[in-house]
């Protein structure tokens, strides 16, 4: 199954998961398509178990899941629906907003899909700040967490 034309002059070969791009971003358009969540969203990172080797494969001790793909994930707070996510590939170029961290940028990447609807997001101290949460109240979004 290819998911690309590799002979193609226009693609991104410096993203590490260029080659699923495309079935990535239909993934998340599906799961924004078919449901609309509550008002509360939660924001955290999600580990897909693997133990082959790829390039963007992380190993994190103190989680259950010790090996895997890092994912970033936007889900509906009461039953934990995915509604956006983002595949960590390490550190990214162009993607980063510079008046809020690497993290909030991940953040506000993972919002934009629900702007200025009236929803609240909720994250931990790993992401949160002050800079975010003004950013993301200028987008019509509340944040909430810890800090």
């Amino acid at each position: 199954m290819h998911a690309i034309n590799e002979k193609d002059n226009n693609l991104n070969k410096s993203d590490k998961v260029y080659k699923v791009r495309p079935v990535l971003n239909y993934i998340a358009q599906k799961f924004q398509h078919f449901y609309v969540p509550p008002q509360d969203l939660s924001l955290d990172k999600g580990m897909i178990p693997a133990k082959n080797r790829l390039g963007i494969k992380q190993y994190m001790k103190s989680k259950p899941i010790k090996w895997g793909i890092k994912t970033f994930l936007l889900c509906e707070s009461c039953t934990g629906y995915i509604y956006n996510f983002e595949v960590y590939t390490g550190k990214s170029y162009g993607l980063f907003i510079p008046k809020i961290s690497a993290s909030g940028s991940v953040i506000a990447r993972l919002a934009s899909v629900v702007g200025n609807q009236n929803y609240h997001q909720y994250m931990d101290r790993f992401y949160n700040s002050p800079a975010l949460c003004t950013y993301l109240k200028s987008k019509g979004l509340d944040a909430c967490g810890t800090i």
